[in-house]
């Protein structure tokens, strides 16, 4: 079962970011270098603190970041914030032992595409459990406990198809919160060309895993760019290099990654790296709720968060329905062009054991898949490249 909801909104005009004069520089410098070289090799002169030597990942800008930005996280980090949940409670709610990969047979060819010396299913369980420890010890998150990131929720759109032969006619994808970019592989096993697939994340730690786990470090030849935090403006604002760049940006298991009063912007903030032409649009999956009204709880995994009070607490954390999520992606780009908007749920199977066990620590929600997709249907209003 399925339900699909549609709303769209008038157009009007949205005013420009001041343009800072740091970002200015290093946009004219890294434009310099992917115009002349290619993105590829705009990283020969980037920061030590680059996990890896990899011609693939990139830091956010070609310099280190400004004084006042170190300032500000200086500051930031001497807050006493209650810690986030620790590894042996997370491993009580979140873990499960073995790899399902009987459950997930596109995520077992996947790894064999890559990774053709790995025929013995012993051998690749071992090699699983090792990545995963690794990416575990980074976060405790659930999708990486529960093998969740087995999963291609790009795959799960009906438009997948659409979006391989854009990328196949030389369009670019923007995979925001790739973890290891599972579903960038996907796309290019099923036909796409690496070159216009760029994997983002805040924690650039998980990209040195996705290659030693698929050892494609030498064919891969899109991006990966660590250390991009959706909500600071020197990402998206007039000057950066991301802003207006994408045709197409997916967000799979993102957006519940914030309190729900700050997703508008999120949403907002997200468009400003599309490009604005009709057509260019953001998909992906969140976590779902049959309840027509959403459903909010507490997350014990996020970072904490301020409230109106000034007070330190955990952060909300929303299982969308189809009408909430719909609602949510029209205020978030209200005032910015024309839209089609589209929220489906369709159920989960709470039979496999990852999931079995992320349906009993949210036994109230009422689980299910939920997908979405924004559309551009007519060009921004703002249209400057």
């Amino acid at each position: 079962m399925s339900s699909s909801v549609r709303q769209q909104q008038p157009a009007e005009a949205v005013a420009s970011g001041r343009i800072s004069t740091l970002v200015q520089s290093i946009y004219r410098s890294l434009r310099r270098r992917i115009g002349k070289n290619g993105p590829k090799n705009a990283s020969k002169n980037l920061p030590k603190e680059t996990p890896t030597d990899s011609p693939n990942i990139l830091s956010r800008y070609s310099s280190r970041k400004s004084s006042k930005n170190s300032s500000r996280n200086s500051s930031k980090s001497s807050l006493k914030l209650p810690s986030l949940i620790d590894e042996s409670t997370a491993r009580s709610r979140y873990w499960v032992e073995e790899p399902p990969i009987n459950n997930h047979p596109d995520a077992v060819a996947l790894i064999r595409h890559y990774r053709a010396d790995i025929e013995d299913t012993d051998r690749m369980i071992r090699l699983l459990k090792e990545i995963r420890l690794k990416a575990w010890k980074i976060k405790h998150y659930p999708c990486v406990g529960q093998w969740l990131f087995f999963k291609f929720g790009m795959t799960e759109h009906a438009i997948y198809p659409e979006v391989i032969e854009r990328l196949q006619q030389g369009q670019r994808i923007l995979d925001m919160g790739c973890f290891m970019g599972f579903d960038g592989r996907k796309l290019i096993a099923d036909g796409a060309p690496s070159e216009g697939i760029t994997n983002m994340d805040l924690e650039d730690r998980w990209f040195p895993l996705s290659f030693e786990l698929f050892k494609d470090e030498d064919t891969f030849k899109g991006e990966f760019f660590g250390d991009c935090d959706i909500n600071d403006p020197e990402l998206f604002e007039e000057g950066s290099i991301h802003r207006h760049r994408y045709d197409m940006i997916y967000v799979g298991y993102f957006i519940h990654l914030f309190p729900p009063s700050h997703q508008p912007k999120i949403i907002a903030n997200l468009a400003q790296l599309l490009k604005p032409d009709t057509g260019s649009m953001i998909f992906g999956n969140t976590s779902g709720t049959a309840k027509e009204n959403g459903y909010l709880m507490k997350a014990d995994f996020g970072p904490p968060t301020t409230n109106e009070k000034g007070e330190t607490v955990r952060p909300d954390f929303m299982f969308h329905s189809t009408k909430t999520i719909v609602d949510l992606m029209a205020r978030g780009v209200k005032g910015d062009g024309e839209w089609d908007f589209t929220g489906e749920q369709s159920p989960i199977d709470l039979d496999l054991s990852p999931t079995k066990a992320y349906a009993q620590h949210f036994k109230d929600v009422e689980l299910v898949n939920m997908n979405f997709c924004m559309r551009r249907t007519s060009p921004s209003s703002s249209l400057a490249h």
